[in-house]
């Protein structure tokens, strides 16, 4: 009698047998890679002054690793003149649409808009343009006030002619 703690010797498995199945788990497959990036031709236009700006534009897309709120870093830039000084607006652009706003106190978003960009004699396959319509608050010294320097009265004069 055959005891049931007695080893069977191992054989190998035949070449006519089926093997067993090994489970295997089945991933979704990726998503499409996105479309190639194209900069915008980007345009800030203030309809109040009829100005027209071609502004620095850093782009941050959604898995970079920076934290689009931290300061720039200290620029070249002259800054002697408050009105020159960067203002910081974020363009949300997806598949579906496109918002923007300003983090900057004294400029407001009055609408953002995606178009073809214009097209020079002969040329093809142009890109988009991007277009931040916006406005800014007065400057707190000369607003409200009734009379000031012939300095003061030139630069407004200036900054809403000339934008």
């Amino acid at each position: 009698m055959a005891s049931p703690h007695q080893n069977t010797p191992y054989a190998p498995p035949s070449p006519h047998s089926t093997p067993t199945p090994t489970p295997q788990t089945h991933y979704p497959p990726p998503p499409p890679p996105p479309p190639p990036f194209s900069p915008f031709f980007t345009l800030i236009s203030n309809p109040h002054t009829t100005s027209h700006k071609h502004p620095i534009v850093h782009y941050i897309f959604s898995d970079d690793d920076i934290d689009p709120l931290d300061p720039p870093p200290p620029s070249d830039h002259n800054h002697n003149n408050d009105r020159d000084r960067d203002r910081v607006i974020v363009v949300d652009v997806t598949d579906s649409a496109v918002t923007a706003q300003s983090l900057s106190r004294d400029w407001q978003v009055l609408g953002v808009k995606v178009a073809a960009a214009p097209q020079w004699a002969g040329e093809t396959g142009g890109g988009l343009m991007l277009t931040v319509e916006g406005t800014e608050a007065p400057p707190l010294a000369l607003a409200g006030k009734k009379g000031g320097s012939m300095e003061e009265l030139e630069a407004l004069y200036k900054e809403r002619s000339l934008g």
